[in-house]
């Protein structure tokens, strides 16, 4: 399932973790929805903290502080970057743990994509991640996204980040979040129809967005 955003209106001011200003990006966005990929599930509430287990050891993301519906985040003055709605429900997956899967994509002609992710027990540095086109062919990026409780190691940024985290009994320390990785370029000349994510499982991707 997509859904197509056609950036002619202004931003809203989704809260203190999304936008606080600025205007909407320029071009047509394709929002994926990633639900039919979920293997993991690292958002739960405060009345059930241990429905998640993000990273193994359960811990996770408190959904009350984590955008409803659909929502736009801020990578600069100039640039907001829309993304299909997080699945917030108990009992339900809403990211995808990087095990080298492919991901089909609605097939298009795109010059980029737009990723939020978030790494665990420490950094992801140079994981190779594929974009691949009907012609057999694909555009070879690399993933730099730092420990979701750290510092980023390149030029991703933090658009997401509750003011705690919970483990199976309830809130805890410390703030942890979601990266917004820079755009991956795309060759806009050739149908993409999937991406390659890398094959390490401590890398969790929490939506896509296509840049027409």
């Amino acid at each position: 399932m997509v859904r197509k955003v056609w950036m002619s209106a202004l931003a809203a001011a989704l809260s203190l973790f999304l936008i606080a200003g600025g205007s909407l990006a320029s071009g047509e966005f394709v929002l994926v929805d990633l639900i039919d990929w979920f293997n993991n599930d690292g958002i739960s509430w405060d009345e059930w903290p241990g429905d998640q287990d993000l990273d193994g050891g359960g811990w996770g993301l408190p959904a009350e502080e984590l955008p409803d519906g659909d929502f736009e985040v801020l990578w600069d003055e100039a640039t907001v970057v829309p993304f299909f709605a997080l699945y917030k429900e108990d009992g339900w997956g809403n990211n995808v743990e990087a095990e080298g899967q492919t991901i089909d994509l609605p097939a298009g002609n795109y010059s980029g994509a737009w990723i939020l992710a978030l790494n665990h027990h420490g950094a992801t540095e140079g994981a190779p991640i594929l974009f691949n086109y009907t012609d057999g062919t694909s555009t070879t990026s690399e993933v730099y996204a730092g420990d979701w409780c750290g510092s980023p190691i390149g030029s991703e940024q933090m658009v997401l980040r509750p003011t705690h985290r919970h483990d199976q009994s309830g809130d805890t320390g410390p703030s942890c979040g979601i990266w917004l990785l820079p755009m991956f370029e795309l060759d806009a000349s050739k149908t993409l129809e999937s991406v390659t994510l890398p094959d390490e499982t401590r890398l969790h991707v929490f939506g896509i967005t296509l840049v027409k």
